[in-house]
């Protein structure tokens, strides 16, 4: 669930930064919930459950968290040919699907516990806002269940402590970005309701392991001596430029300094030379 918990962040975090999230309340009549294509299902037959939502005012998306018990239904694909995992995505309804808006869809699923976490949403609020068409009744997902076992269930919206502030595993928001609230939450019908019933199986979210305060001051001494190493290397990166520059110009005067010596001693070698061509152009007093 730790997973969960990532996309769930990300999903918010991506979708309404910049945005503030403030609750704003929905008429009386507004709700989400589950409806089944049917309530009687044989081991083998396939159910189909809509996701829907009705008079939510300017709607812009939506993150649910679903359970159902594992040990009666089974998650699938619409035509059974592409196995569900955990990162599959439900069946898109007929709102909330305009990809001119940016759609954004995320899923984070855990089949082994009977748990759907997904979501979807529009990123560009303001050409939505602009179109002056906002979504607020229709399907938002469309969801298939396999019977697996003839027993008495149903398919709930459930919080599972992965969906900070949510409504009975339920977040919607509108194309301000603000968190909707005041609105009903409704889960499906009894499946096989004549049936032995089968109860959700227990779900027990795991805890996050705080850091002690030995951890803490462990990770505090080792920052520390990891910004103390960075500025010593930093420094004797510094020095050593430093070093090269100067031995550099200092190697550059003594070149110059040479190259002059060998100018002037080619100088006095001409001149040595001029004045042996005098004396040998000079007749001599004797002759």
């Amino acid at each position: 669930m730790k997973r969960s918990r990532i996309l769930l962040v990300l999903t918010i975090v991506l979708v309404f930064c910049s945005i503030s999230a403030s609750a704003v309340f929905a008429d009386s009549n507004s709700n989400i919930g589950i409806e089944l294509d049917k309530t009687e299902a044989k081991v083998g037959d396939i159910i189909k459950a809509s996701v829907k939502v009705n008079n939510i005012k300017n709607f812009n998306g939506f993150q649910v968290n679903i359970r159902y018990n594992q040990e009666v239904l089974q998650a699938v694909s619409q035509d059974s040919s592409v196995e569900f995992t955990d990162s599959s995505c439900p069946t898109n309804g007929d709102i909330i699907e305009n990809k001119d808006y940016s759609l954004f869809p995320v899923a984070a699923n855990n089949l082994a516990a009977g748990i759907l976490n997904f979501g979807r949403s529009y990123v560009d609020l303001a050409s939505y806002r602009k179109s002056n068409k906002p979504e607020s009744t229709g399907t938002i997902a469309v969801l298939y269940f396999k019977v697996i076992k003839d027993a008495a269930t149903e398919i709930v919206f459930e919080e599972l402590g992965t969906m900070p502030n949510s409504i009975n595993g339920t977040l919607l928001f509108d194309w301000d970005g603000n968190t909707l609230s005041d609105y009903q939450v409704n889960n499906s019908q009894k499946i096989n309701p004549n049936s032995s019933p089968a109860p959700m199986p227990k779900y027990t979210m795991k805890g996050i392991n705080m850091p002690s305060n030995t951890a803490t001051k462990n990770n505090n001494t080792f920052i520390v001596i990891l910004v103390a190493v960075i500025a010593v290397v930093v420094i004797l990166l510094f020095v050593f430029i430093i070093t090269g520059k100067n031995k550099k110009s200092n190697y550059a005067e003594n070149e110059f300094i040479e190259n002059d010596d060998d100018n002037e001693y080619e100088d006095s070698e001409e001149e040595t030379d001029d004045n042996s061509d005098i004396k040998e152009d000079k007749p001599d007093d004797n002759e």
